[in-house]
């Protein structure tokens, strides 16, 4: 099992300076790394309401500094993690291509407004192949 942090002298980046080594995957290796976040509306859209990007190396610290926080890191699984599937399997984002936490930042913020994009474009398109009766009777 590697150490849970890496020595001071391989944290140097030559490419890209601002990243940082972070554990990946299972946590078995790590990779040069920004962590993306994004707050997602769970009453029924799943749209991104709000993204940025970190180099701190674990977002779980910075959510359960209090028990709402821990309590809403327990939702993620249904939450949030759909949202980055789908941005990783579908949209075929796994990684940044851009360097400097600018540049990333820009980067992840295009990714979440391209996700919602598709996003709205499924949304209306289920509500408008719904049969114009039902349509007519929701608006009543």
């Amino acid at each position: 099992m590697p150490a849970t942090t890496p020595d001071a002298q391989n944290q140097y980046n030559f490419t890209d300076p601002e990243s940082r080594i972070m554990k990946a995957g299972s946590g078995a290796h790590f990779e040069q790394s920004y962590n993306a976040q994004a707050a997602v509306d769970v009453e029924g859209s799943m749209l991104v309401l709000g993204a940025y990007v970190t180099d701190a190396p674990n977002d779980k610290e910075q959510l359960v500094r209090t028990a709402s926080g821990r309590a809403t890191y327990k939702k993620r699984k249904e939450t949030v993690e759909p949202v980055f599937g789908i941005i990783k399997s579908v949209m075929g984002c796994r990684r940044f291509l851009l360097r400097g936490m600018r540049k990333v930042a820009l980067e992840w913020s295009l990714v979440t407004l391209a996700y919602n994009f598709r996003r709205l474009a499924r949304l209306v398109a289920a509500v408008t192949t719904r049969p114009a009766f039902e349509r007519v009777a929701q608006a009543a």
